[in-house]
């Protein structure tokens, strides 16, 4: 995120020094709209000084009786210069812009607007073989470490498992993610082969899911609008399609208890 900021915020924003998503974006946004609420208090002092300069002259003219020309030559400049003057102040009220910018989105649309097409979601699946077994496979550039099912492993011909168990801690700040140890997995690409040490789990959102330490191990980029992921495995670069995961699901729900959701 701080990558991402203008370089007229960051040393702002650095000062406050946030420790949570939350109160970055929090930050960011007042900054912002200080600074924009202060260029809007300049343009109107700037504009009540100018103003009385411009009546006078208009004023100077209009009492000289032989030089109507020149008398109508300064009033048209003089509700030119007002107009141009009444433009600038209503640019300067419109609303200000974030410093941030969601990277899911096309920055097509403004906040709070429902998307007019299908946006792709974040996760990205792929079909590769672990340990000689086809598995489908995410990566997620929010998670430090790889993870792999344990029902699945014990599918395949694995390398014995360390059973340690460990817990990370989630984005939410709160939630534990436990996990029963590590082992190395291997992943097959065409004729190229990679590796990694997973963390082994009992439930997992998907069957493999391959984190930021095995995206920089491998310089995987992800390229969204040609739905294709590249690896680069030494001297070769593995180009392979996206699978496509967009499927309609009902799930029936029930509130607990009574809810009211405001418009």
């Amino acid at each position: 995120l701080k990558d991402g900021l203008k370089s007229s915020l960051r040393f702002d924003i650095l000062l406050k020094n946030p420790t949570t998503t939350e109160e970055f974006l929090k930050y960011a946004q007042k900054i912002e709209e200080l600074r924009s609420l202060d260029e809007q208090q300049g343009m109107m002092e700037q504009s009540s000084q100018q103003q009385p300069n411009l009546i006078t002259t208009s004023a100077r003219s209009s009492n000289s009786p032989t030089n109507y020309a020149r008398t109508s030559q300064t009033n048209n400049k003089t509700t030119t210069t007002r107009h141009n003057l009444s433009n600038q102040h209503r640019q300067n009220n419109r609303t200000p812009k974030p410093p941030y910018r969601c990277y899911r989105c096309d920055g097509s649309s403004i906040d709070g607007d429902a998307p007019t097409r299908l946006l792709n979601p974040s996760p990205i699946f792929i079909l590769a073989k672990v340990n000689q077994v086809i598995t489908k496979i995410m990566f997620d550039t929010g998670s430090a470490k790889s993870f792999i099912k344990k029902s699945i492993l014990e599918q395949t011909n694995h390398v014995n498992i360390q059973f340690k168990q460990q817990s990370y801690l989630m984005a939410d700040g709160s939630s534990t993610f436990n996990i029963l140890g590590t082992t190395e997995i291997f992943i097959e690409f065409e004729k190229s082969c990679t590796s990694i040490i997973a963390g082994v789990v009992d439930t997992l959102c998907v069957d493999c899911l391959l984190g930021m330490d095995y995206i920089n191990k491998y310089y995987v980029n992800l390229n969204y609008k040609e739905k294709q992921v590249q690896i680069h495995i030494q001297d070769i670069i593995v180009d392979l399609p996206m699978e496509n995961t967009m499927k309609t699901i009902n799930v029936p729900g029930r509130a607990n208890a009574f809810t009211y959701f405001h418009p």
